[in-house]
């Protein structure tokens, strides 16, 4: 699907779609070296290269400026509800080839918090929550930016690898 996706937005074939994904190899394993691991495992599970794995993680930059824009988040806070809670609601306006592609991946590790989150698979986290109190919704903002940094969907994960609002919010400044 995202082969056609990419050729289709992007006018790239395959291969070197691939291999712009693989540009941010060293970044990611510079920085965060714990996702990288994560992908890697994915790649070797699912008999793909680390390449493509990472293509699937970086696709938001990939494709940025040339697709639909996906998303629409709310929240609605304690004073409004009768539970007194905090309810985060998202849609996930993607496209239709890629229905049922989605997976809830319930995420346990060590020495971090237990995460809920909803990606497609080969992703290692978007949309979701941790058991810390930290919740993610996420709004496409487009950017002429095209450093090379923390791919989106990693940065999604490494706030929900977050212990609080304050280290969620600094994830933001080390990308």
């Amino acid at each position: 699907i995202y082969k056609e996706l990419i050729r289709h937005h992007v006018n790239l074939n395959f291969t070197d779609t691939v291999e712009q994904a693989s540009r941010f190899i060293p970044y990611v394993s510079e920085n965060y070296p714990e996702l990288m691991e994560e992908i890697k495992g994915i790649a070797e599970g699912s008999l793909r290269s680390v390449d493509e794995i990472m293509l699937l993680n970086a696709r938001t930059e990939l494709l940025s400026h040339k697709t639909s824009k996906e998303c629409t988040s709310m929240s609605f806070l304690p004073f409004v509800c009768a539970d007194q809670m905090i309810w985060l609601a998202q849609n996930w306006d993607w496209y239709e080839a890629t229905r049922g592609l989605s997976i809830v991946l319930r995420i346990k590790q060590e020495g971090k918090p237990k995460i809920v989150t909803i990606v497609e698979a080969g992703q290692i986290g978007k949309i979701g929550f941790n058991d810390l109190g930290i919740g993610l919704c996420v709004n496409w903002l487009d950017s002429c930016d095209t450093q090379i940094g923390t791919p989106f969907i990693l940065l999604c994960r490494a706030i929900l690898n977050s212990n609080n609002i304050v280290d969620a919010i600094n994830e933001l400044y080390k990308c």
